[in-house]
Formats: structure tokens, C-alpha cells, sequence
């Protein structure tokens, strides 16, 4: 059956504006949707990563972490309730006292999504920098920890060469940076795969994660039975 994207959305919208889910209530107690004009702004719909439903993601009111809407992908269409997605940035993160920008990125093929030079004065920040920087980002977009890991690790096994070079001229590390919704203090975890840790293990890399509960907590309420 073909499955059109704007009937998922317009399923996971009407949930938001009119909930039929105690998840959904729950978390709308508590935060609320950004919206574009008169409906809530999507940043993305996965019809891939789950068999039976789409994903529809929305941006919280001055949050990092999303909400997550899960839409049955049959004839039905139907929302099954709206759950938190935490953020995470996963990304290449190299840094260099002696090295300038260009200079850590001609040791690469791989493509930087944003660095500075050493003394740059980065937005919100007055301090001059005290090194250079280089990032590779693969996958921006909102989506679980273990899939972006994965991603990352695929763009970086296609420079190997390029990458050892880094290691060696620089501090070179895969930097995880996480905000969690803090609604009922059990933010969950990471999973690392026995098939992620080899690849981190062949291309000899550390990885380093930074992580932040944010949020509301859930209405006392709420919170009973959780």
C-alpha cells in the first residue's frame, strides 16, 4: 500500500491538537509544540526506520530534545501517542593549538559541516578561541543515537587514510553531545552495539559523550505508577 507523507502528518497534527493519547496529554501538560503559523512545525518524517510505523518529528518551545509521533502505516492511519526523542549531536571533533582551520582540513578528503580558527570569537561566545576546530557532522537531522553513530562511522571509513593523519597532528575524537528530557528523572541510555564498538575499534578512535537532562518534569499526577 502506498503510504502518502501528508496523511501522516495531518494524523500526527490532529493528535497534537486534539489528543486522544495520555502520553500525548501528559507531555503537552508540560511543553509545548513550536509552531509555523496556525500548525505545528515538522522537521522530518521517517517511513523508514520502523515496519508498521512512521515517525513525525516536532521541535519543542526552547528545547533541543523532540517530540515524537508514531503513526501506524496501514489504511488506518493511526497516532499512537506522542513520546520524546532526545537530541543528539554526534560528530568528528578535531582540535589543534599549532594547526589552522585549512590546514586540518587538508589533511582530509572528508567534507567539515563547520570549524574556526585559533583566536576566532565564535557567536555567543566573547572569548577568542584558544584552538582551531574541525567537525564533521553526517546527520543533523532529529534521529536515534545508534543510527547516527552509524552514519558517521560510514563517512569516516571512506577517508581511513586521512583520518590517521588527523589522529596524529591533532586531538581527533567522535564527540556525542545529548539533551534528554528530564520527565520522569529516567532519561535513558546509549546502546552500542557489538558491531559499532569493532568499528570504533578498527579506525582506533575514542569517543566521548556530553550529556544534559532537560526539561519539565511530568505533573505529580502524572507521575503515578511511572
Amino acid at each position: 500500500m502506498q503510504i502518502n507523507e501528508a496523511a501522516i502528518i495531518d494524523a500526527a497534527i490532529k493528535e497534537i491538537e486534539a489528543p486522544e493519547w495520555g502520553a500525548t496529554e501528559q507531555l503537552l501538560k508540560v511543553h509545548k509544540v513550536v509552531y509555523e503559523g496556525d500548525k505545528p512545525k515538522v522537521l522530518r518524517v521517517d517511513m523508514n526506520s520502523n515496519v508498521e510505523h512512521a515517525i513525525v518529528y516536532f521541535p519543542v518551545v526552547n528545547k533541543r530534545f523532540y517530540f515524537a509521533m508514531y503513526v501506524t502505516k496501514d489504511a488506518q492511519l493511526e497516532a499512537r501517542g506522542l513520546f520524546t526523542l532526545a537530541y543528539h549531536a554526534v560528530y568528528l571533533k578535531v582540535n589543534s593549538r599549532e594547526l589552522s582551520f585549512d590546514e586540518l582540513a587538508a589533511m582530509t578528503k572528508l567534507k567539515s559541516t563547520g570549524g574556526w580558527n585559533k583566536g576566532d570569537t565564535i557567536k555567543n561566545l566573547k572569548v577568542p578561541q584558544r584552538w582551531s576546530a574541525f567537525f564533521v557532522e553526517s546527520n543533523p537531522e532529529p534521529d536515534e543515537f545508534e543510527r547516527k553513530l552509524d552514519k558517521l562511522l560510514s563517512v569516516l571509513e571512506t577517508d581511513i587514510e586521512g583520518l590517521v593523519t588527523l589522529k596524529a597532528n591533532a586531538t581527533t575524537w567522535i564527540q556525542v553531545a545529548s539533551e534528554m528530557h528530564n520527565g520522569n528523572s529516567m532519561i535513558g541510555g546509549y546502546n552500542l552495539s557489538a558491531p559499532l564498538l569493532k568499528r570504533l575499534a578498527a579506525l582506533e578512535i575514542e569517543i566521548d559523550f556530553d550529556i544534559c537532562a532537560a526539561g519539565n518534569l511530568f505533573k505529580e499526577e502524572d507521575m503515578e505508577g511511572l
